[in-house]
């Protein structure tokens, strides 16, 4: 289980004031990983994140939004590591449900393929 606090200012495209100035967002989240297998580290990871949010406007009034729900995202990954390589493999599908957007109705969908290279630079025992 993790909180993390962040700190998002917003730009139009051309850098002029956005409707919205800034957020200060709290993200909660709970993640389980099952161990498939030894071999390449192999494991599904589930997990479940909650958003809330409070924001300084710039439209339609200036003034700071209520503390609320924005969304909730919902993750299944498969990670293993590339035998005999320093590389790491995460292949992921998230479904993003914002409050309030009506265009998607059932959230937003992500796929994710992560390859991350460990750096060889460990200390020897």
């Amino acid at each position: 289980n993790t909180v993390r606090q962040e700190f998002r200012k917003f730009f139009t495209a051309d850098f002029n004031k956005a409707e919205e100035n800034f957020q200060l967002r709290t993200r909660i989240k709970t993640q389980m990983n099952l161990k498939l297998s030894d071999r390449n580290k192999q494991e599904l990871a589930f997990s479940a994140e909650g958003l809330f949010a409070v924001s300084k406007m710039y439209e339609p009034k200036d003034e700071w939004s209520k503390f609320a729900y924005k969304e909730a995202r919902f993750a299944l990954y498969y990670m293993t590591d590339i035998a005999h390589t320093p590389l790491h493999l995460d292949v992921g599908y998230m479904n993003d449900l914002i409050k309030g957007y009506s265009q998607a109705d059932f959230g937003v969908h992500y796929l994710a393929v992560d390859l991350i290279w460990n750096l060889p630079y460990k200390k020897k025992h």
